[in-house]
Order: structure tokens, then C-alpha cells, then sequence
């Protein structure tokens, strides 16, 4: 087990004192929005590979699949009421 928050918390702490320097040194209006995104996006991404709590089936291709849509729904032969909750019952 990975302590995630310290690890995420220590990550923005950087973020911030990276993004601090960059204020200082911007060449346009945006840079500094611009650099959160991208280094919040690539910290959070870092944190989550450590965290244990998704079981190895919970991802298709490097992507959890609770932000997949089913096969059922891309195909068009999906039933009412059989979702992914009803079948581990």
C-alpha cells in the first residue's frame, strides 16, 4: 500500500513552486494556466499507478473500464436492466 495522498500532496506542493518560478519568467498571458494543466494532468496520472484499489479486470487497455462503454452498447445489443451490476449478483 502506497500512501497516494502524501505522494499527491508533495507532487501539487512542486507544482506549485514550479509554476511560481514560472510566473516570474512568463513570455505570454496563459503560459502558467496553461503549464497547471499539463502538469496536473501528467502528476495525477503518476499518483493513480501507485494506488491499489482496482482490481486488475478494472482496466481495458491501460484505461479503467468505468469510463468505457460497454461492448453491449457499441454493438446496439444491449438488454434493459442486465448492466454490469446485475451480473456480479
Amino acid at each position: 500500500m502506497h500512501p497516494t495522498q502524501v505522494y499527491d500532496s508533495l507532487l501539487n506542493l512542486a507544482l506549485y513552486a514550479g509554476l511560481a518560478w514560472l510566473y516570474r519568467r512568463k513570455k505570454f498571458d496563459g503560459q502558467v494556466f496553461t503549464a497547471h494543466l499539463i502538469g496536473y494532468a501528467l502528476l495525477r496520472s503518476l499518483v493513480e499507478l501507485f494506488r491499489d484499489d482496482y482490481k486488475p479486470q478494472d482496466y481495458y487497455g491501460g484505461l479503467e473500464r468505468l469510463f468505457l462503454p460497454e461492448p453491449e452498447f457499441r454493438r446496439g445489443t444491449a438488454k434493459p436492466g442486465r448492466g454490469r451490476h446485475e451480473e456480479s449478483r
